[in-house]
């Protein structure tokens, strides 16, 4: 097992965390010149980021590069960085699922976690992934009768989003905040 020194994971740490946020300030630039579907682009990746962030300190006491390393690096990494922060993200949403009364039954026979289950739902019914490429790629609509292109996205479109990594970032300088006065204060004692 390869194991990191906890200076170079909280380096990593910080490093997934400062890059979220210039990904959003870049994506409210963006914003601001009217090209909502890149900045949506920029909105998700800064969740991904988010996303690796959290898995880093989710491990903070053991960490271990090589999880880290398979998260980053398998196939369909994007979705899953993403989906680590889909469900804190938009819980609230859940609500609104259209969701059959026996839907823990898939829950029960994809082996998912409850988390993962509804971000995967969630990501679903909100097109978190297909609004991410359509940010960025011109794409043909599924009927096959009109192009689509990052220019077509409105405010509305990518407001959710907005708001998500707005509230994730803020959460998570609370909890670093929250982390380093725990420090100091069993250092005193």
């Amino acid at each position: 097992m390869h194991i990191m020194d906890l200076k170079n994971w909280q380096e990593g740490l910080d490093l997934y965390f400062d890059n979220s946020i210039y990904l959003r300030d870049d994506g409210e630039l963006l914003m601001e010149k009217g090209s909502y579907g890149h900045a949506y682009f920029f909105f998700y990746t800064a969740l991904e980021e988010l996303g690796v962030a959290f898995f880093i300190l989710e491990n903070y006491r053991n960490p271990n590069p090589r999880e880290l390393n398979k998260l980053l690096r398998s196939k369909g990494s994007h979705k899953k960085k993403s989906k680590l922060i889909i469900f804190d993200s938009f819980a609230s949403k859940i609500k609104d699922l259209n969701l059959p009364n026996n839907h823990l039954k898939e829950v029960f026979y994809t082996g998912e976690t409850l988390e993962d289950f509804y971000a995967r739902k969630l990501d679903e019914e909100l097109k978190i992934w297909e609004k991410r490429n359509r940010g960025i790629y011109v794409s043909l609509a599924k009927d096959k009768k009109k192009w689509l292109i990052p220019q077509d996205f409105t405010l509305d479109d990518l407001n959710f989003i907005h708001e998500a990594v707005n509230k994730q970032i803020q959460d998570f300088k609370n909890a670093i905040s929250l982390m380093e006065r725990l420090r100091k204060k069993l250092k005193r004692e």
